[in-house]
């Protein structure tokens, strides 16, 4: 996994591609740690009217981290970056 200050991915051979999750001068509204694409897109999915992190919100509902990307990808069709 290649990390830096703004993008996080996950670069597999021949794949170039692939999709980058950016990290914004964001912060979540419920813990404060800095957020990312990701994050921001599934708190508008969601409708919040603060973006919060993916950890907050599965917390909220109840469920792991792993648990909320699953039921993001099958009942919305999203799907995070390779990386996360």
């Amino acid at each position: 996994m290649t990390k830096g200050p703004n993008t996080m991915f996950n670069k597999a051979k021949g794949d170039e591609n692939l999709e980058k999750v950016k990290w914004l001068e964001e912060r979540c509204n419920k813990c404060g740690c800095q957020i990312n694409s990701w994050d921001r897109r599934i708190s508008k999915t969601l409708a919040y009217h603060y973006p919060n992190c993916e950890k907050c919100i599965a917390e909220e509902y109840d469920m792991n981290v792993e648990a909320l990307r699953n039921r993001m990808e099958h009942f919305f069709g999203m799907r995070p970056c390779m990386g996360i």
